[in-house]
């Protein structure tokens, strides 16, 4: 809701979307898995920060994005918050017509983000770097088939799923996002050049989604 109305949208239609957002099928899907319903709740809150900075550019607003990343790592999905990174880095460059260094500044505020969660973050970067998985065969296992990543769109068309562990991921119970959603989603950047930054960020997480099952994310993963 506050994102949008940073935007510029009406109240109604941020409401609609925030209720979209926090309501919709996905979070209620993870309702047992509160880490990850957490740090994707402050996806919003960091590009509101982002949005701010860009637009009025101070230490408070660089404070504002370091803040909304701390709090998202503190969560405990370090997974999610590479994406929200690289979205809120994306946004900044998509965003800094008046203020060219916002990316640069992006940047700082990220590693701010870092230096308040040290006390987490560098026993978590020793404990990584002693992992006994870092030479195992099996990272794209969570890869989304074709057909699953259609099914956010389209509810069940993944159902039946395939074997467990087989080409099919199964973290997820489902991957329906609601068809109005996808929709809207699909028509809004032609409508609004502001809905721009959203749409390549959605598609490049789409399409590294597919892991396994698309060449170039494998390699890059």
């Amino acid at each position: 809701w506050l994102l949008c109305r940073r935007l510029g949208i009406s109240r109604a239609s941020s409401l609609a979307v925030g209720t979209a957002f926090g309501l919709g099928p996905m979070f209620t899907i993870l309702n047992n898995t509160p880490n990850l319903v957490a740090g994707l709740a402050w996806s919003g809150w960091l590009l509101a920060a982002v949005h701010a900075h860009c637009d009025r550019p101070s230490p408070r607003s660089t404070s504002l994005i370091a803040i909304a990343v701390a709090l998202s790592f503190l969560t405990g999905s370090p997974e999610l918050l590479l994406w929200q990174l690289a979205l809120g880095l994306g946004a900044s460059v998509a965003w800094s017509r008046g203020y060219k260094r916002a990316p640069g500044t992006t940047l700082v505020a990220f590693v701010w983000a870092a230096a308040l969660t040290a006390f987490l973050f560098i026993p978590a970067v020793e404990l990584a770097a002693l992992s006994t998985r870092v030479g195992a065969t099996d990272q794209l296992l969570w890869s989304v088939s074709p057909t699953q990543l259609l099914s956010a769109a389209l509810p069940a068309l993944d159902m039946p799923r395939g074997t467990y562990l087989g080409r099919d991921q199964w973290l997820l119970g489902s991957q329906f996002l609601g068809s109005l959603v996808c929709a809207t989603a699909c028509f809004a950047p032609l409508r609004s050049r502001r809905a721009l930054p959203f749409a390549v960020g959605a598609a490049l997480l789409f399409a590294l989604s597919l892991g396994e099952n698309l060449w170039p994310a494998a390699k890059l993963l």
